[in-house]
């Protein structure tokens, strides 16, 4: 009968997802030094995947309907030192890319960075600092106690219908008494921008996989594409991180001086004309049309790129304006020779991370 046939169906696709659960824990089962301690890690996993509600570690106990006892040995699994934190990130990061879904353009894949704030009412919690509200939603209040994480993650599937999956998470405030702060005495030189394109680039040295970042305009800063410039590969003749950021409103350009008259003392200059980005658009004669796809839907576009100098760098960067349906935009990028229609694709998938941190 045809209800036999469909509770044969789910049971089948029920056998296959616990078996592909069980090879994806299985692969995680070397970081660790003691099988209990590996049994301990999938208990929790399995714990996350299918807990009807997770408040903490007493979900996790509700789910496996454990006692008091078994609560404190949740907690210190975390603390536990029979694993180390870098070595099971290194282990999630290689299984994700041998499922080979990964998303590349231009033999680089794509990875989204990004910072979320998360409130938390705890006095004792580790990193909890007051943070100030950025977003333009009028249901936050302007100032809260919380944690401030700094996210990258990886864009999987397709280009057209993609996902961000998580490839590290990391406190990045509230650490100062570990040397983890803002520049000063004894503590880090990284600013709060600069410490996710850090954790992008160690992601992309420690698997040699050469990568777009895409951020938001909070990271249009210049440290973050000297950072990313750091580091240069000598098979692509490129730079391992390409930074692709949208540019704030009220930042300004310069296209290169012209050559000095002969016998006129002193150094050649190195910048010329100065150019307010957003009046750009006041001269609809110097874009050209293409079609692109724009978050989800294809739609004409006036576009146009040019590399100008940008002071706060000191160096050249690749500017694409655009008017879409959604207004217009400014985007930065540290490829010079990137397709404007491949950067505003590229910038429309940044919002998948958001919907990652929902």
């Amino acid at each position: 009968p045809p209800s036999y046939q469909r509770l044969s169906t789910l049971v089948a696709q029920g056998e296959s997802m616990l078996r592909y659960v069980y090879h994806a824990l299985k692969s995680f089962q070397s970081v660790f030094s003691r099988r209990s301690t590996w049994l301990q890690f999938a208990a929790v996993v399995l714990s996350f995947l299918a807990a009807p509600e997770m408040i903490g570690v007493t979900s996790m106990c509700r789910f496996w309907l454990g006692d008091e006892r078994v609560y404190h040995r949740l907690l210190h699994f975390f603390r536990s030192k029979a694993y180390e934190y870098g070595q099971l990130l290194q282990a999630w990061q290689r299984y994700v890319l041998s499922q080979e879904a990964t998303v590349e353009v231009e033999g680089r894949c794509i990875l989204l960075g990004d910072h979320t704030h998360v409130v938390k009412d705890g006095g004792r919690m580790p990193g909890v600092v007051s943070l100030r509200e950025t977003s333009e939603t009028q249901h936050k209040p302007s100032y809260f106690r919380g944690q401030c994480w700094g996210a990258v993650g990886l864009v999987v599937g397709a280009l057209e219908a993609c996902f961000c999956l998580p490839l590290e998470l990391r406190i990045h405030q509230g650490f100062c008494h570990r040397g983890e702060g803002e520049p000063g005495a004894g503590r880090s030189a990284l600013s709060l921008a600069e410490r996710v394109v850090a954790m992008a680039l160690s992601f992309a040295l420690g698997h040699d996989r050469p990568a777009f970042l895409v951020l938001d305009a909070f990271f249009s800063t210049a440290g973050v594409f000297r950072l990313a410039r750091s580091v240069y590969s000598i098979v692509l003749q490129q730079p391992y991180l390409v930074i692709l950021a949208r540019a704030k409103k009220n930042y300004v350009a310069y296209f290169p001086a012209e050559p000095k008259p002969p016998g006129r003392r002193g150094p050649q200059p190195r910048y010329g004309d100065k150019v307010y980005l957003m009046e750009c658009f006041d001269h609809p004669e110097l874009f050209h049309t293409v079609e692109c796809c724009v978050y989800g839907q294809r739609e004409a576009v006036q576009v146009m790129s040019v590399p100008l100098l940008w002071k706060p760098l000191g160096d050249w960067l690749l500017f694409i304006f655009a008017i879409t349906s959604r207004g217009p935009i400014v985007l930065m990028c540290s490829d010079l020779t990137l397709s404007p229609v491949t950067a505003i694709e590229l910038y429309c998938i940044r919002t998948r991370i958001e919907t990652m941190f929902s």
